[in-house]
């Protein structure tokens, strides 16, 4: 992502990037977040973002299927699924597809 122009934070733990978000709720127009990750599964990572932020686009990975339709995981607010592994030209044609319609096209 960084190579495509976006500034990027990372963090290996959820509870990393719950407080790395909340401090930072406004500077973050995207998050990407893995399905499987320990104490928090990637859907509940979008769950407690969304309440900080109910704005922010969450994108799904994972290589595991996820056992739900598009249509229920919009619901919960994931804006887009990339199943792994995937290729750089994907994550950045998700990503930009994804700021473009909410208007945050700017990296």
């Amino acid at each position: 992502l960084a190579a495509g122009g976006y500034q990027v934070f990372t963090c290996e733990h959820p509870s990393d990037a719950l407080w790395l978000f909340k401090e930072n709720s406004q500077k973050i127009d995207l998050v990407i977040t893995d399905l499987q990750m320990p104490y928090l599964n990637g859907i509940e990572l979008a769950a407690e973002l969304l309440k900080t932020n109910s704005a922010v686009p969450v994108v799904l990975t994972s290589a595991a299927q996820v056992g739900m339709t598009s249509e229920k995981l919009q619901s919960l607010g994931i804006r887009d699924f990339l199943t792994k592994p995937w290729e750089r030209e994907r994550l950045l044609s998700v990503v930009g597809k994804v700021l473009a319609s909410t208007g945050s096209e700017d990296s």
